[in-house]
């Protein structure tokens, strides 16, 4: 078919291939090639159009003489990569070496360990090697070209090969043997670095990185951010699992957008209150009690102060941009503050101590809320709700449902271990389809009334039963 169309961009994905077939070295005007289930195009997922068995290439030439590679000195793009949960067969990258013009070459879930093949690959500017056996990237030392590189779950342990590839902007490291980021230093144009899950404590390295937007350096031993002060592009940190307690070295990154402290020491917020630009937040499961400190965030977008001891919500009242909010496990009894929050899509309250749902009547974009294991006994106030797509009130003492029968969007409803004895309301949902439940799967969507007492059900319900 390629033959005929000439297509510069070919998908082999999913065709149950174990090598790269011969006929390729016919194909010399391919510019991009996939061999892969899924695969990365910049910062686009895409999916093969192929139906058949995954491929588990292990061979890429038989012989030199036989190498389809050889001929495709058009080739621009190449995904031969498996998944970060399996490994592929492939190994051997010589058939690969010639292709001087290649940019994007992607070997994640692969055998592969000897890089050798790739030190004359000249104009390489994206190489994934995810979940491989690499561990030593000296053959890359002359890839001058190279913009990103990712080495996730590898034994890689040595960034010294890096040191020169100034052109370098993003590199990720994640769970990696890394300890020393020194070999960084003079990588002055990189913008995105992830070394989260590796050995690294002194971020001394990065000081003079000043185009730097985002950095993960969660599940590490560093416990000082004051090394990242001078960092004033930032956009994006991370740095859950660690040992932070003190947010004081971030005041004067204006340009944060989002921040995760997730299970971290953090107690106090002060220093965010001048982080006007900042739209996510994520303070769960941190020491923080009070959220004052948020109130003039007015471009917020989305907080999770799950399992905190926060307990008063008035300083959301005014944050009218708020899309997500999570406070789940807190000590909040009143909702009052959420009532003007209109542009509100997702809340989820899950073993907070909330009676009354009333603030959230006019909330009228919201789509999915949580209220399990709350003391929350009427529905009422949802009744105008009408985009709601998903409601969670399991283990509450909610005994009627006659509030919900106008909310013709619902996907999930999750009633298990509530005082709910009649399913009349909710009967035109079954009877478009929508399947009734008794084991909970978040994932699916349906009516789960495990642990209901229905004495007498609708007839769909009992014909459903018969079933």
């Amino acid at each position: 078919e390629n033959k005929k169309t000439r297509a510069t961009f070919l998908d082999l994905g999913n065709c149950g291939l174990t090598e790269a077939p011969k006929e390729l070295g016919k194909l010399t005007w391919l510019e991009e090639l996939s061999f892969a289930r899924h695969w990365w195009d910049g910062d686009v997922l895409k999916d093969s159009t192929n139906s058949g068995t995954e491929n588990n290439i292990f061979l890429l030439a038989p012989t030199a003489s036989g190498n389809p590679f050889s001929s495709l000195t058009h080739l621009k793009k190449l995904w031969l990569n498996g998944t970060l949960a399996s490994r592929l067969k492939l190994q051997d990258l010589s058939p690969l070496a010639r292709l001087t013009g290649l940019q994007t070459l992607d070997l994640t879930g692969t055998q592969v360990a000897d890089l050798s093949p790739l030190a004359g690959l000249a104009g390489l500017q994206t190489l994934h090697l995810m979940n491989t056996q690499v561990a030593d990237l000296s053959p890359l030392a002359g890839l001058t070209e190279l913009r990103a590189l990712r080495v996730d779950w590898t034994p890689v342990a040595d960034l010294a090969p890096l040191a020169g590839l100034a052109r370098l902007q993003s590199l990720t490291v994640w769970r990696t043997q890394v300890a020393n980021l020194s070999p960084l230093t003079g990588l002055a144009r990189l913008q995105r670095l992830n070394i989260s899950s590796t050995q690294v404590a002194d971020l001394s390295p990065l000081t003079g990185l000043a185009r730097l937007q985002r950095l993960e350096i969660s599940s590490t031993q560093i416990a000082d951010l004051s090394l990242l002060a001078g960092l004033t592009e930032l956009q994006e940190l991370f740095f859950a699992f660690t040992p932070v307690a003190d947010l004081a070295p971030l005041a004067q990154l204006t340009e944060l957008r989002w921040l995760d402290l997730l299970r971290t020491n953090v107690f106090d917020l002060s220093p965010l209150a001048e982080l006007r630009h900042l739209q996510r937040l994520n303070v769960c499961a941190t020491q923080v009690t009070d959220l004052t400190p948020l109130a003039g965030l007015t471009e917020l977008r989305m907080l999770d102060s799950s399992s905190t001891q926060v307990a008063d919500l008035s300083p959301l009242a005014g944050l009218t941009e708020l899309q997500v909010l999570k406070l789940r496990g807190n000590h909040v009894t009143d909702l009052s503050p959420l009532a003007g929050l209109a542009h509100l899509q997702e809340l989820d309250i899950a073993g907070a101590r909330v009676t009354d749902l009333s603030p959230l009547s006019g909330l009228t974009e919201l789509r999915r809320l949580n209220a399990a294991r709350t003391p929350v006994a009427s529905l009422d106030p949802l009744a105008g709700l009408t985009e709601l797509r998903g409601l969670d009130v399991a283990e509450t003492p909610v005994a009627d449902v006659t509030p919900l029968a106008g909310l013709a969007k619902l996907r999930f409803l999750n009633l298990n271990e509530t005082a709910v004895t009649d399913l009349a309301p909710v009967v035109p949902l079954i009877k478009k389809g929508l399947p009734l439940q008794w084991h909970l799967d978040a994932s699916e969507d349906g009516i789960y009334v495990g642990g209901c007492s229905l004495p007498n059900p609708p007839i769909e319900i009992a014909e459903e039963n018969d079933q």
